[in-house]
């Protein structure tokens, strides 16, 4: 919503800009015409709203810089391209897995000032060292081999745990954080132990 308001502002600071929003879900359709009716105001086709993609990688390919949070963050990092994570710092947004749950809540402002500035204050050579640093970021705190490592880690940890105090089952998840298909999955869960038991 805020990169479809702020559309005309960049479009006038950033000459050229085309803005590819990916992705479905309950609002499509709403903000499917809102951009329409930016790109009149524009007078021309600066959104382009592609609705429900499994073809994420190359969609990041073309892009120049990737604005957004979540594991899509963390393909584009994977891709080295230059990273906003929505008017957030690469710390807080690590803290919480790229989800940006308790952080500063975007705005049109902020994504303005970090958009035009990526854009029009960084040279390429700037941004080729942003996206490298956001790969080498990947490499060491989000690959197979340390997220295989890590989890491998809290497993043990719960096993000897549950050997020293008796648990039977061990539910591990992204629990606790307002995710509300999470919480729903591990109430299932729950639920039907209960009923095992």
């Amino acid at each position: 919503r805020q990169l479809i308001a702020i559309a005309p502002k960049l479009a006038q600071a950033i000459p050229g800009l085309r803005m590819l929003i990916v992705g479905g879900g309950d609002v499509f359709d709403e903000l499917l015409a809102e951009s329409k009716r930016v790109n009149v105001q524009i007078g021309r086709e600066c959104i382009t709203m592609t609705g429900g993609r499994t073809d994420i990688n190359e969609l990041v390919a073309v892009a120049d810089v990737f604005v957004g949070v979540s594991r899509a963050a963390l393909e584009a990092m994977a891709a080295e391209k230059p990273v906003i994570v929505a008017g957030n710092k690469l710390e807080l947004a690590q803290e919480n897995n790229f989800c940006c749950r308790g952080c500063e809540l975007s705005n049109e402002n902020l994504l303005y000032r970090d958009v035009v500035h990526t854009f029009n204050d960084l040279t390429d050579e700037q941004r080729q060292k942003m996206g490298a640093y956001g790969r080498e970021v990947i490499f060491q705190y989000y690959s197979v081999t340390k997220m295989a490592g890590d989890c491998v880690y809290a497993y043990n940890a719960a096993w000897k745990e549950s050997h020293e105090k008796q648990y039977n089952v061990v539910m591990s998840g992204y629990y606790g954080f307002n995710n509300t298909g999470d919480e729903a999955i591990m109430l299932s869960m729950h639920k039907n132990i209960q009923q095992m038991g």
